[in-house]
């Protein structure tokens, strides 16, 4: 029996084609890191000081824009179908193009500063990064 380069048995041609074949794919799958993928930002809040808020409302757009980051929605009576833990308050959901851009846009030094009007006007549950699937 012809071994392969590996000492393994050969069984024939094609089985080596498509050992190969299916190596390439599963690698080039594997190589579409998910920090290449958009991700979603999911928080939920209850507003507790309405001026404070507004102050960081006013300014939040701007740094969303920086780093290309897009508004989704806002709902402020979100209806739970299944669980054990309803969402209370306001729910909002944003996105930005990749991992990166989310994590530049969380240490940007004018966001945070502008965050503690957030921190200040809010009872904040969660802000939760959740990636989306990348691009084939």
């Amino acid at each position: 029996a012809q071994r392969n380069r590996a000492g393994r048995r050969r069984v024939d041609g094609r089985t080596e084609l498509i050992a190969l074949v299916i190596y390439v794919y599963y690698r080039r799958t594997r190589d579409v890191s998910m920090s290449d993928a958009p991700v979603y930002m999911v928080v939920n809040l209850a507003v507790t000081d309405v001026d404070s808020y507004r102050a960081y409302e006013k300014g939040f757009f701007s740094f969303l824009k920086k780093y290309e980051g897009e508004f989704v929605t806002f709902d402020d009576n979100p209806i739970t179908l299944e669980g054990v833990a309803p969402r209370e308050g306001r729910m909002i959901i944003f996105r930005f193009p990749s991992e990166q851009a989310a994590k530049a846009w969380y240490a940007d030094e004018g966001y945070q500063s502008l965050s503690e009007n957030r921190r200040k006007g809010t009872k904040l549950e969660f802000l939760t990064m959740v990636h989306g699937m990348p691009a084939r």
